[in-house]
């Protein structure tokens, strides 16, 4: 599943929250949502990508809401293409 940033609130939170992103292994992008302060640690997800694309994430409205646009944690990803390729980038 591709998502789009469409003009929603979850695309509108993906642009407007602060995100940071570390790239644990091939495929994974750990997004810890800043915008929490303190309890940024209580607000970290793990999106699964493949090709450049985020197909899964680990948050629970993802988990249980499944919006046919993706959640805001993968819309972040998604506009990020730096991020997206260390994601993708196959490691020896």
């Amino acid at each position: 599943m591709s998502v789009t940033s469409e003009n929603t609130t979850a695309a509108k939170r993906a642009e407007w929250e602060g995100m940071e992103y570390r790239v644990p292994v091939h495929g994974s992008v750990r997004v810890e949502n800043t915008s929490y302060g303190e309890e940024s640690d209580e607000h970290v997800y793990v999106v699964s990508v493949e090709s450049e694309i985020p197909f899964d994430c680990t948050c629970p409205s993802w988990q249980y809401n499944n919006p046919d646009n993706g959640c805001k944690h993968m819309l972040a990803v998604e506009n990020k293409p730096a991020v997206l390729q260390a994601a993708s980038e196959v490691r020896e």
